[in-house]
């Protein structure tokens, strides 16, 4: 499987790539004043289309921290910013930690602290180009995207005949949703993702990971 891994990694980057540099459209056709002829200024047409910054998170997964905190806990968020008509660029963080010891109290053989902490680079792709009357513009529709995610996994045991492991897993996925905004600048935003990357090992074991996201993102148009 490792000898594919390579491929896999030139396939993401070329898929980040174009939906980075697709759907660079920013002229607006304009009228000249003179028989009704059409004429193009795409530096106006450019300052008629900002760059928008959004601010996400996913709440749901965040309710139960506090009834849960003493085991369980998790954090997100995720930012992104459109680069085009139909582009953007994202960067989100999650962090989910969990101990088995005070989930199980009266089980002496679990004793185990799992923490995670990932980060993630995603680019897509929206398929609904926006057009230049709009208040506000941003991606919204179906999309489609790729990203590379970084993750950091944490095994401490309190028996001191097992042994704590670290491990480093490198991931590169595709993700497919849809994104809707309410005329107050809300966002909603339904997706899955699916991806495979590698894990490193603390021991220096190398280990295939998979990876499934699934959720239901909420969020503020910001700038």
């Amino acid at each position: 499987m490792n000898k594919y891994f390579p491929k896999l990694i030139l396939f993401f980057a070329v898929l980040l790539s174009v939906t980075l540099a697709s759907g660079q459209d920013f002229s607006v056709p304009g009228s000249d004043g003179e028989s009704g002829t059409q004429a193009e200024n795409p530096a106006d047409a450019s300052s008629q289309i900002p760059a928008t910054l959004a601010l996400k998170a996913r709440p749901i997964v965040m309710l139960a921290n506090p009834v849960t905190w003493n085991f369980y806990r998790t954090a997100n968020g995720e930012v992104e910013c459109m680069t085009s008509e139909r582009t953007s660029f994202s960067f989100g963080f999650n962090y989910a930690f969990f101990d088995s010891e005070q989930f199980f109290p009266d089980d002496d053989s679990l004793s185990v602290e799992l923490s995670a902490l990932s980060f993630r680079l995603e680019g897509r792709y929206y398929f609904k180009k926006k057009k230049p009357k709009d208040s506000y513009y941003t991606g919204e529709g179906l999309f489609l995207g790729g990203y590379y995610k970084g993750v950091f996994d944490v095994q401490n045991f309190t028996d001191p005949a097992e042994q704590d492991s670290r491990s480093f897993s490198n991931i590169l996925g595709v993700t497919f949703g849809y994104q809707s905004i309410s005329t107050k600048r809300i966002i909603v935003s339904p997706f899955i993702g699916l991806g495979l990357g590698v894990s490193t090992l603390s021991t220096g074991e190398f280990g295939i990971r998979p990876d499934v996201r699934a959720g239901l993102t909420f969020g503020y148009l910001a700038f």
